[in-house]
């Protein structure tokens, strides 16, 4: 794999994102990490699986320039494999922790609240869905993912305002769960599985899908709505121009 680093130990799987120092979210990232979790969801020797990246960086979110770059087949396609991404890990049936190793704007926050339970590094770091103050919208199933960890007033405040937050912030808020040093980082979170691995399989799983079974529903429904009205986003003048500005701003970094 070109953009994941996978090891299993003792029935806990780590998934390192390793797409470069900050690890943008390009088409690569979603398929082998949709492939990794479907895999993992099958396999009966895995019990539990942590997701981190990199330290001072966990993902900073959609690879923008990749996305800048994409025809409209390439666009639809783009949308498909995130949503499809999305969908496995909120469907994924056995214990799955993040450890926020770094910054997590926009896609690396999506990530992390599509797990059971969030760590963070403490640090100079932030974490948010800061998605309209670069020109995108949040679509209905990110919102109801920050919505279902916030709450509905709390996700609003973020998600209109476009906050990024600090650790301290973060964890005030419920967005994540639990800090700690980044030294304690992976530690604390294999802690928490193997904590959740010694408890009947079966019940677990069995509560976490009636848990996520709201959440699993909107993701279910057909995508092609979804993707027209990002489409007809993507292609207006104004949110081409805010991209444009995103662009240059990463070229000249």
């Amino acid at each position: 794999m070109n953009t994941l680093s996978v090891e299993t130990q003792s029935e806990i799987t780590t998934i390192r994102l390793s797409s470069g120092r900050a690890n943008p979210i390009g088409l690569e990232m979603m398929r082998e990490l949709y492939k990794e979790m479907v895999r993992l969801d099958e396999d009966e020797s895995v019990r539990g699986v942590i997701l981190t990246g990199n330290p001072g960086y966990f993902s900073v979110g959609l690879n923008v320039m990749e996305l800048a770059s994409l025809d409209d087949p390439g666009l639809d396609r783009f949308w498909r494999e995130f949503f499809r991404l999305i969908k496995s890990l909120v469907g994924f049936t056995k214990p799955l922790i993040c450890a926020v190793s770094g910054y997590a704007p926009a896609g690396g926050c999506v990530l992390s609240l599509c797990c059971d339970r969030v760590l963070m590094a403490d640090g100079d770091f932030r974490i948010g869905l800061n998605e309209i103050e670069v020109g995108l919208f949040v679509p209905e199933p990110i919102l109801q993912l920050m919505i279902a960890r916030v709450g509905e007033d709390r996700a609003s405040q973020l998600v209109l305002d476009s906050r990024l937050l600090t650790p301290g912030q973060a964890q005030r808020f419920g967005l994540v769960h639990e800090l700690c040093s980044g030294s304690e980082l992976m530690d604390k979170a294999e802690g928490i599985l193997r904590r959740w691995i010694k408890w009947h399989p079966p019940a677990w799983t069995k509560t976490k899908v009636e848990l996520r079974s709201r959440l699993l529903e909107s993701l279910n429904q057909p995508p092609d709505a979804l993707i027209g009205r990002i489409f007809e986003h993507w292609k207006s003048p104004g949110t081409q121009e805010s991209i444009m500005k995103v662009v240059k701003s990463l070229k000249k970094a």
